[in-house]
């Protein structure tokens, strides 16, 4: 069967992908025009699957196949302006992040540069993660999707197509199914791994693969395809309208964009209604820019919000979304366009360049990784290279199993990380010099019986302390303080701490104005204090907001001498221990604790 070219050059591809990219954007943004924008990456996986699969198809044919010009042309494709994004993010990085971010950042740089950023995400998100919108290169993973998809598929083309293509068809539809089953029934059980990593997002890739087949056989024409091609514009604007980020995703839920992308690809047709929408100039244009203008979205968004000390304002981000689409026409017309020209520079240059622009990024990134963000930029800030998540960390060496000492009152602390937050201020205070500390994080709120490890500690402590950021569940949480209220021991709540929207917005505060720098609270922590205080008796809770809101008139961010309370918004760091020491015991509801030193009041 011979291989039916289609034109060289295919404008209603072109307005797909300005769909998918003006989605992203305006998502990625903060707007709520576009909940389910992010399904914009889902066609752009459609769409380079069903165009890679046609090149490698068309090549094969013509007998002009080769492994390393494939490879070469994907080079010319993606690295030049990746690379210049990456060098673009590391510069604004120095000068507006704080250590944690920066060494995330490099993180960042090292794993797209390895076409990896996809499993550094899904290996490192968690607990001690920084929030996605403040990440400048995490829509990287997307293209590290990609990227492992052309390393791989390209073998497995040039091996089942010596078998003919209906093995080549069967092998896709083969491995799709597996994906979209793994998709289907991991995302619930492991929803960040199932997000990045390519075993379930493969299948999106091979549904465009799949299509590149189909369009090579005779397919509807008139009134059919031109239903089919309206249906599939249909599935891909609604799956931006509908869906929305409280959904378990991909699953089967990404099956609505990438089938609309299937159908839009498959059986669009010159002179079609779909096909005049999508060959609309603006629209199209926009999608030939698509592939610079989704490299630079990202880092101009979050930097945008890492400079900032609250959340930007709508307008503003409607201001960079303005600029995104110039800066990609600029990427596109001078750095994307003449990499591609083979005219004006030659393959050797760009795997020489490519060699080269790898190496000085993996060199920059690990450097930055290994030196922890160099904190030594401004060492007023008080932080000291690898100090901070082991500062937090380092109070588990008074996770035990009992008390020890008779002698001594027993407090038994309990939480989790926010609660070892409270046993370095408690350390830091000195008031406790002469009790025996045990905390404990595994103490579940929700659970009605306690193991007997923990009975027994519960038993024996002369104080309960309990400090904790649960996502705040009341009924689960009375069932825990009744537990423990039920018996004769002093019970002690402290509510929750935060420093609001952003820190790294703060760095560039000069010291002698830094005591005076207030965070403004998020509604979400004034209300979870508001809940927490609900739980026990007003002379019980430590309303930790409301003690700093009547001492410093607000949230401080610095302390007397300008070093940082915290890096992560929610942590403290050494200083910042120090800094609540300092008042956080003048609460009375701390007279109740047996052990409690009043003298030092």
């Amino acid at each position: 069967m011979t291989f039916k070219r289609e034109p060289s050059h295919r404008t209603d591809i072109d307005g797909l992908r300005g769909i998918a990219v003006l989605s992203v954007v305006i998502n990625h943004a903060g707007s709520s025009l576009l909940p389910g924008g992010f399904t914009g990456v889902d066609v752009f996986f459609v769409i380079s699957g069903f165009l890679i699969t046609k090149i490698i198809l068309k090549d094969i044919e013509d007998g002009t196949f080769s492994l390393t010009n494939f490879y070469i042309r994907r080079i010319r494709r993606i690295f030049p302006a990746l690379v210049v994004v990456m060098l673009a993010a590391v510069g604004m990085g120095y000068f507006t992040m704080l250590p944690d971010s920066f060494e995330n950042l490099a993180q960042s740089v090292v794993a797209t540069t390895l076409f990896a950023n996809n499993i550094l995400l899904s290996v490192t998100s968690g607990y001690w993660d920084i929030a996605s919108e403040f990440k400048p290169l995490l829509h990287t993973w997307s293209l590290g999707v990609e990227e492992q998809f052309y390393i791989v598929f390209p073998l497995v083309a040039l091996f089942t197509l010596r078998f003919g293509r209906a093995y080549f068809a069967i092998v896709i539809v083969f491995v799709l199914s597996i994906s979209l089953f793994l998709s289907s029934t991991l995302t619930d059980h492991a929803p960040t791994p199932s997000f990045y990593l390519p075993h379930t997002r493969i299948w999106e890739l091979l549904i465009g693969a799949f299509g590149a087949l189909v369009a090579t056989r005779h397919r509807p024409k008139g009134f059919a395809a031109s239903l089919l091609s309206m249906a599939g514009l249909v599935l891909v604007i609604a799956s931006a309208l509908v869906i929305h980020k409280d959904l378990t995703y991909p699953s089967y839920i990404a099956l609505f964009p990438c089938l609309g992308a299937f159908l839009l690809l498959v059986y669009n047709r010159p002179g079609s209604l779909t096909h005049r929408a999508l060959s609309i100039g603006p629209l199209a244009f926009a999608g030939t820019i698509s592939y610079s203008v989704y490299l630079w979205h990202q880092p101009v968004f979050a930097y945008a919000r890492i400079m900032s000390v609250e959340e930007p304002p709508l307008w503003q981000m409607a201001t960079l979304t303005a600029l995104v689409l110039c800066i990609g026409y600029v990427s596109w017309r001078f750095v994307e366009q003449p990499f591609r020209d083979r005219s004006k520079v030659s393959s050797q240059t760009v795997l020489v360049g490519f060699l080269a622009s790898s190496g000085l990024l993996l060199v920059v990134g690990l450097g930055i990784y290994r030196l922890a963000g160099l904190p030594e930029r401004d060492p007023s800030l008080g932080l000291v290279a690898g100090r901070y998540i082991a500062f937090n960390e380092g109070t588990f060496r008074y996770k035990l199993d009992s008390f020890s000492d008779p002698r001594k009152q027993h407090i038994l602390v309990v939480g989790n990380s926010t609660g070892r937050d409270l046993i370095n201020i408690m350390l830091a205070s000195g008031r406790f010099q002469n009790d025996e500390l045990v905390y404990r994080d595994d103490i579940n709120i929700c659970d009605t019986e306690l193991s007997p490890t923990l009975t027994d500690l519960v038993s024996s402590a002369n104080s309960i302390v309990i400090a904790a950021n649960w996502s705040f569940d009341l009924k689960c949480s009375t069932v825990l303080f009744t537990r423990v209220i039920a018996r004769s021991t002093p019970v002690i709540l402290v509510g929750p701490k935060h420093f609001g929207y952003n820190l790294d917005g703060f760095i560039h505060v000069a010291q002698t104005d830094r005591p005076d720098a207030r965070a403004t609270l998020l509604p979400g922590t004034t209300a979870s204090n508001a809940a927490f205080s609900k739980i026990v008796a007003p002379t019980a809770y430590v309303d930790v907001l409301a003690m700093m809101n009547s001492r410093f008139g607000g949230v401080p961010v610095f302390d007397a001498t300008g070093r940082i309370l915290s890096v992560d918004r929610v942590h403290l760091t050494e200083a910042g221990a120090a800094f609540f020491a300092s008042f956080l015991f003048d609460n009375p509801a701390w007279a109740t604790l047996r052990s409690y030193d009043t003298s030092q009041h």
